[in-house]
């Protein structure tokens, strides 16, 4: 492969696991949508699932 497409798979091989070490399901989907699989949610973010914006209260961190 091109340098550039391993590059791109190391991206989303960091995403995955930063989503897997810090992503907590979003409270609201699992309230509003029981049967439904729930949005991972990393620090500061908001989920706009079915308009509800719930927002994680865990503050942002910096990642580099």
């Amino acid at each position: 492969m091109g340098d550039m497409a391993d590059h791109f798979n190391d991206l989303k091989e960091f995403r995955k696991e930063r989503r897997a070490t810090l992503g907590v399901e979003c409270r609201e989907c699992k309230r509003l949508l029981p049967k439904a699989s729930a949005t991972i949610l990393l620090p500061g973010q908001r989920c706009s699932r079915r308009g509800h914006n719930y927002v994680d209260p865990r503050p942002r961190e910096k990642f580099t």
